[in-house]
């Protein structure tokens, strides 16, 4: 496990103690063409802690949790950004009320929340292969990651559920794709039953330093955003 995820483990243990299994790094030149193959078989056989997520269902339904703790609300979102993802910022967002998504390039809500969303708040989108197979999720999320301009990409694989043409993608996103979907696990594993799985997962930084995590998106969610990082 890198010490990113690990790191934010930690962090949103505050919920609870659990944590993911430890996931080795792919060889150098097999990397690409292991990663799917090595999360299929992550998939079905490895043994979660309760509340971590291998294969999860789409949901419009909107269930929350909050980080009450701002110096714990900081920190997670420090780690956060050390995941690999799109930056879709307007220009002149300040840096604190950049919103991170996990999302899954398959989904019909997570493509919902950034036609709401793109341009007018500051997002991170964060993929992860969350709706189980992964062999046909990889194309998409590699595409985006591979991309000059990840969100131009992000926003023609939402539109035609293809990979984005562009360059090959290098052999290390594979393993950053690997450690976006640990970190999305440990954070449910962290935050136990009482936050249920889902994409997309949203993290809505507020003015005083919490940190209101939303899972799943309805359509107009963007006012209820909104006004999260205004304070409301």
């Amino acid at each position: 496990m890198s010490s990113q995820v690990e790191a934010l483990g930690a962090q949103v243990a505050q919920l609870t103690a659990n944590r993911t299994p430890a996931v080795q790094p792919a060889s150098e030149e097999e990397r690409l063409r292991q990663e799917v193959a090595r999360l299929q078989a992550r998939q079905a056989t490895t043994k979660t802690a309760p509340g971590a997520p291998t294969t999860i269902n789409a949901t419009p339904g909107v269930n929350t949790a909050a980080i009450d703790n701002p110096a714990i609300g900081g920190q997670v979102l420090d780690s956060l950004a050390q995941l690999e993802g799109a930056l879709d910022a307007p220009a002149g967002t300040e840096a604190r009320k950049t919103i991170t998504v996990f999302f899954d390039p398959r989904c019909p809500y997570c493509h919902q929340a950034f036609t709401e969303l793109h341009g007018k708040m500051a997002v991170r989108w964060v993929p992860v292969l969350a709706l189980g197979n992964p062999g046909e999720g990889t194309p998409l999320a590699l595409s985006v990651l591979a991309a000059d301009d990840r969100v131009d990409a992000l926003a023609r694989v939402f539109a035609t559920k293809k990979a984005a043409v562009g360059p090959a993608a290098p052999a290390e996103l594979g393993a950053k794709l690997t450690e976006n979907l640990e970190a999305f696990s440990t954070v449910f594993a962290a935050a136990g039953r009482g936050l249920k799985p889902g994409v997309p997962t949203l993290f809505v930084p507020r003015p005083d330093g919490r940190v209101v995590i939303m899972v799943g998106y309805e359509k107009g969610d963007d006012a209820r955003i909104r006004s999260i990082l205004e304070g409301a």
